[in-house]
């Protein structure tokens, strides 16, 4: 897991600077995290697959919607990609957990920018709020489950 969070950081750097999240690090990662299931404890094979199948769909709808709807990317590819990373390594809670925080984080982050300027046409660069929520919902994954399990 230190290779795998050492990626998502140097991912979260580069997009914050470049705004562009590389495939060379990206599409190794996904393959990677395949591979690593296969010599871990705590994700499957199969999870590690439907992870990165849940973590590369979804998105992808995102990014297919906005691209032919709204006439714009509200998700860049990359993130499509980095989904589909985090899915491999960590299985589907991983990506929802990207998805929850990651957006929740974003959010707090672009809001006094919304207000400041009443206006919702700016960029961020996704990725490190994905990156942030994966890594906050893996520290506290035993209790988002007791909870999720107990309610």
């Amino acid at each position: 897991m230190y290779f795998f969070f050492s990626a998502l950081l140097v991912l979260s750097l580069i997009d914050l600077k470049f705004f562009i999240l590389p495939d060379v690090i990206t599409i190794p990662g996904i393959g990677l995290g395949l591979i690593s299931s296969l010599l871990r404890e705590g994700i499957t094979p199969l999870q590690s697959i439907v992870g990165a199948l849940v973590g590369f769909l979804i998105p992808l709808g995102i990014y297919l919607y906005y691209v032919k709807f709204r006439k714009m990317e509200g998700l860049g590819f990359g993130d499509v990609k980095l989904l589909s990373t985090i899915g491999a390594s960590t299985g589907v809670y991983g990506v929802f957990s990207a998805l929850f925080f990651g957006s929740l984080i974003g959010l707090l982050f672009a809001l006094p920018s919304v207000v400041k300027n009443r206006n919702l046409q700016f960029a961020i660069p996704f990725g490190p709020f994905l990156s942030l929520g994966c890594f906050v919902g893996i520290l506290i994954k035993d209790r988002v489950l007791s909870f999720l399990l107990t309610a």
